[in-house]
Order: structure tokens, then C-alpha cells, then sequence
């Protein structure tokens, strides 16, 4: 049974036509845990007007709260707004977003010596106030950022990786109202890069609609994860491990239904880490 459920996985995972497990869809829907796609509202003379800015997920760092995401999220739409929200159940009655004022909001990036590009930084924290964490922690999962990252007893092991966003191609747009649908995309490993004191991880995703055009406009500050699939030595259920290893910010080009972007990779997060960290022992 346990060997029967980790090649139903392995199986999924290079297309097979399988019935997803339970164990499965359980990871899937973990994977989402933290991950949110993330609008701007905007006053106008005809009301507000809402745009899908990026993606983002949602991360701690000691005792603070904050939604990661690319800084030219922030730069080229979220700045100019009154508003920043972001997609969370808040149960079947209520309305699935949530609301920051943007003058409430406390924001950490790293400096940037050059026009936005391929090689960035483009990482940016935007913290979201104490008092409206206690609600966001209802409904989601802030990724621990300074916690070190698990291990696994058993060298028996699937591996796969995945990059979450929300592709503003797939979401329905009104004036007024955003709805968001994000993905969990399968990518591969393609490149690894070190420049100016960053590491990069370049990844090819396969667009899975056949209906609708590839097109990852709205992924930027989505976050790559790898996932780690394994049966636990002592109970023999199906267990994982699911890490922040990156953040989406350049779409390098496409492929036919392949597309390849990059990533921040796990050493500059814990750069940014350890800078905001920094700067609030300064502060």
C-alpha cells in the first residue's frame, strides 16, 4: 500500500493518467497554504478600481508578518495605490479578500543599483500590521523564514518542485472586483546562476490549460518551492516536506506551452532575511 501510493504519485508527476491519491491532493492543497495572488485598489472619480498587481507568499520573520513578493510589484503598482489586498477564504458567506491600507504598510527591500532586469534584486517584504495578523493566521499559514529547514530520516524519496502563483489571464476582472485563481505549476530545475552576490534558479513551467493561451503575466513574486515526498520509517504513511526555495520576478521567454522564468534562490532570500534582521537590531 505505501509503495502503491508513492508510484501513484511519482506516476502524476510525469503525466501518467492516474487518479490523484489522497495523500496527493493533501500536498497540493498544503502547497497553497501560504501562497496568495495580490491586488491593488484604486480611489477614482467612478469608484474604486481594483488590478491584479503580482503574487506573493506569506512568510515570518521572528515576530513579524509580512507578504514576500517581487519589489517591482510594489514599484510599478501597489505604491500608487490606496489599497493592498490579497486572496484568502474567509468562509463561505464572506468575501474572499482581504484589505491593507497601504499607508499602514511597513516595507523592506534591498537596494538596487540598476534599471529593473534579468538580474534584479527584486525582492521585497511589505509587513502587515499586528492587528490584522491574528486574521490573516485564521484562514492561512505564514512560512517561517527563520526557522531552519527539515530534514527527512529516509534517503527513499520523490523530489519535485513547484512554482505558485496566480496568472492574471485566469482571473475574472470587474471594476471593482478581482477574483483570483492560483496555480500550483510543476517546473523543472534549468539553470542555476550566481551574479553580484545573488544566486538565481531559472525553471521551466508547463502551462496546463489547453483552452487558454500560456501566459504567466501576474506570477511575478510567486514563490518556488521544493517539495520532498517520502513514507515515514516508523508509521510507513505518506509524509513530505515542503520549503521556500525561491521567488519568481523574470519571465526569460517561451517555448511552445513551455515557459522559462527566474527565480530568487534560497541564498538570497536568507540574505534578505538576515538584512531586514539586521536592520531591525539597528533600528
Amino acid at each position: 500500500m505505501i509503495h502503491s501510493s508513492l508510484d501513484t504519485i511519482r506516476a502524476l508527476l510525469v503525466g501518467e493518467p492516474v487518479e490523484p491519491s489522497e495523500e496527493w491532493l493533501q500536498i497540493l492543497h498544503q502547497l497553497k497554504w501560504s501562497a496568495v495572488g495580490i491586488v491593488a485598489v484604486f480611489e477614482t472619480k467612478d469608484g474604486q478600481q481594483v488590478e491584479q498587481a503580482g503574487s506573493g507568499t506569506l512568510v515570518a520573520i521572528d515576530d513579524a508578518r509580512y507578504v514576500l513578493t517581487a519589489a517591482h510589484v510594489w514599484d510599478g503598482v501597489l505604491k500608487d495605490a490606496s489599497a493592498m489586498g490579497f486572496t484568502m477564504r474567509l468562509g463561505r458567506d464572506l468575501p474572499s479578500k482581504f484589505l491593507i491600507d497601504i499607508k499602514a504598510i511597513s516595507r523592506f527591500a534591498l537596494r538596487r543599483k540598476r534599471p529593473w532586469d534579468q538580474w534584479g534584486p527584486d525582492m521585497i517584504l511589505l509587513r502587515i500590521p499586528p492587528q490584522l495578523c491574528g486574521t490573516v493566521e485564521a484562514f492561512k499559514v505564514f512560512y517561517n523564514l527563520s526557522a531552519p529547514k527539515p530534514t527527512i530520516e529516509t534517503p527513499d524519496f520523490i523530489e519535485t518542485w513547484a512554482l505558485l502563483g496566480a496568472p492574471q489571464i485566469l482571473g475574472d476582472f470587474a471594476q471593482a472586483h478581482a477574483h483570483l485563481h492560483g496555480r500550483a505549476f510543476q517546473v523543472s530545475l534549468a539553470q542555476s546562476h550566481h551574479h553580484d552576490g545573488f544566486d538565481y534558479v531559472d525553471v521551466v513551467a508547463h502551462w496546463p490549460s489547453k483552452e487558454t493561451p500560456p501566459n504567466f503575466g501576474g506570477v511575478s513574486g510567486g514563490g518556488l518551492w521544493r517539495v520532498r515526498i517520502f513514507a515515514t520509517p516508523t508509521t510507513g504513511t505518506i509524509d513530505c516536506t515542503i520549503t521556500l526555495e525561491g521567488m519568481a520576478f523574470y519571465h526569460l521567454g517561451n517555448e511552445g506551452e513551455q515557459d522559462t522564468i527566474r527565480c530568487h534562490g534560497p541564498a538570497s532570500l536568507q540574505y534578505l532575511v538576515s538584512e531586514r534582521l539586521r536592520k531591525k537590531d539597528r533600528d
